[in-house]
């Protein structure tokens, strides 16, 4: 698995497939350093399921530590890329789109509902998961990265700047454009 070998190379101590991984595609455990601030992934345990999409994603969020430790705003933090916020979020609900009572048109359906308390309710839960979890910067980086390595196509369709974009940030590194290249993810497509 290029995902697996990729993550070793790119310095995660651990990786490890189990039935018990607290989400259903993963999880990434980084710790940082106080006295010199750097970032050392420790782990990261991908369910025994996990697709290439799920594990393209954990190993997006290990590019985004990476990134961020090398410059310390890069990344997720960027301002560049934060100001392709809108067609990210559109990555977002691609990726979301498979989740039954969590995707934006199951969003759209509840909210289609005629009003009432459960619908009410049920609607905020899931503007709260979408704003606090599926839209954060860190998120939507590791969704980017994952669409970008498994749907190249679908990444430039949906948002070919921050496409771009991404492309232009993992050239400025070289220890991730190698690792990428000895897996046979770069160039990126």
């Amino acid at each position: 698995m290029p995902y697996v070998s990729l993550l070793r190379q790119l310095g995660c101590q651990s990786v490890k497939f189990n039935l018990r991984a607290q989400h259903k595609h993963g999880e990434m455990h980084a710790q940082r350093h106080l006295d010199t601030g750097k970032v050392v992934i420790t782990k990261v345990n991908l369910h025994r399921e996990a697709s290439a999409h799920d594990m393209a994603h954990e190993v997006g969020h290990v590019i985004d530590y990476l990134i961020q430790t090398a410059e310390g705003s890069g990344g997720s933090r960027d301002s560049n890329f934060l100001g392709h916020t809108e067609s990210l979020r559109k990555i977002a609900d691609y990726t979301c789109a498979h989740h039954e009572g969590s995707s934006p048109d199951a969003v759209r359906r509840l909210k289609n509902r005629p009003a009432s308390k459960d619908r009410h309710r049920a609607v905020h839960k899931l503007e709260r998961y979408y704003d606090g979890y599926v839209y954060q910067p860190e998120e939507l980086f590791a969704r980017l990265v994952a669409v970008s390595f498994t749907e190249p196509d679908k990444a430039k369709a949906i948002a070919p700047a921050a496409y771009a974009w991404l492309q232009e940030a993992l050239v400025e590194h070289p220890r991730i454009r190698t690792a990428l290249a000895d897996v046979g993810l770069w160039p990126v497509s």
